[in-house]
């Protein structure tokens, strides 16, 4: 069984169609930090990949190879055999087209574990994703997390948040894209979950949750409120809403503000700037709860109950 140690990094696809390659390295828990570029990894499961001819190649971009060989488990959410396999660099990572894997974490078989899982949204390639399984066994597809000690940037241009970054078992955003392939296939509700500076925990989920396609500028499409942090994405306060606003990047400039918001804060569905915003290093806020100063955030998605 998968643990959560190892290190899965994102970064973008090659010829803009395929997603990242994330890849959890299960017998390596202490090397997380000095990143998952340095190792090749032998697999020893078979996770329905056929042959490279008639496979799909998932690319990943940070560093190089060495020679040394470990054991590589991602889970699919089927049972698989073992068998050998040639090894499987970093850089690169062969799905065949005949995987059968779940459309998001709700899929996972009951009694699965949290722990990183390929999914397969209609619509879109295989995407390796960090599955939430909470105590009453609700099954979340985590999309972004960041702590305030975060080592990336958030300071990314569009084609970057199109496509996500950072590590999926640490801070990371999945990538707009996918987002937006995820939540068209069905219903879904989020739940932003935020911890603040004396640790303590709060949450607001909204029972309906999409973004739009990109044409739209990844438009943020929000239900009905209900939770323990104070409703400021969809209740216009001082100036702002965030539900209904275009995504804006460093690069592309979609807000409302005379200023540019995300030159200074980072990439966000931002009006005029902001009340809510969890995109950004070492500044993590949500009004009322934390001025900047909350100590984590996440953002995790499961189907809704209301349609």
């Amino acid at each position: 069984m998968l643990n959560s140690y190892g290190s899965g990094f994102i970064s973008r696809p090659t010829r803009d169609t395929t997603p990242v390659a994330h890849i959890t390295n299960s017998h390596d828990n202490h090397r997380t930090a000095r990143g998952l570029h340095q190792n090749t990894l032998m697999p020893s499961r078979n996770y329905g990949t056929q042959t490279p001819q008639h496979g799909r190649t998932l690319t990943h971009t940070h560093g190089t190879q060495d020679t040394e060989r470990r054991d590589a488990r991602i889970h699919s959410g089927h049972n698989t055999q073992s068998k050998t396999k040639r090894p499987v660099s970093l850089l690169t990572m062969e799905v065949g087209r005949e995987a059968c894997f779940p459309i998001d974490c709700d899929k996972l078989p009951k009694g699965s574990q949290s722990g990183v899982y390929v999914i397969k949204p209609s619509s879109s390639p295989p995407l390796v994703v960090f599955c939430e399984i909470d105590d009453e066994g609700n099954r979340w597809t985590v999309l972004q997390r960041n702590t305030l000690k975060t080592e990336i940037t958030w300071y990314e241009s569009w084609t970057t948040y199109k496509y996500g970054f950072g590590n999926v078992l640490q801070d990371h955003w999945l990538g707009n894209e996918y987002i937006h392939l995820l939540t068209a296939q069905r219903p879904y509700m989020v739940r932003f979950v935020m911890v603040d500076k004396n640790d303590k925990e709060f949450y607001a989920d909204y029972d309906i949750f999409s973004i739009d396609q990109e044409v739209n500028g990844y438009t943020l499409r929000l239900g009905r409120y209900s939770g323990t942090a104070p409703d400021f994405l969809t209740t216009f306060d001082s100036g702002n809403v965030h539900d209904n606003m275009k995504f804006s990047t460093k690069d592309k400039d979609q807000d409302r503000s005379s200023s540019h918001c995300a030159a200074s804060y980072g990439g966000w569905w931002f009006d005029n700037c902001q009340l809510v915003h969890l995109n950004a290093k070492g500044y993590i806020l949500w009004k009322s709860i934390c001025s900047g100063d909350c100590t984590k955030s996440k953002i995790m998605v499961k189907p809704t109950g209301i349609c």
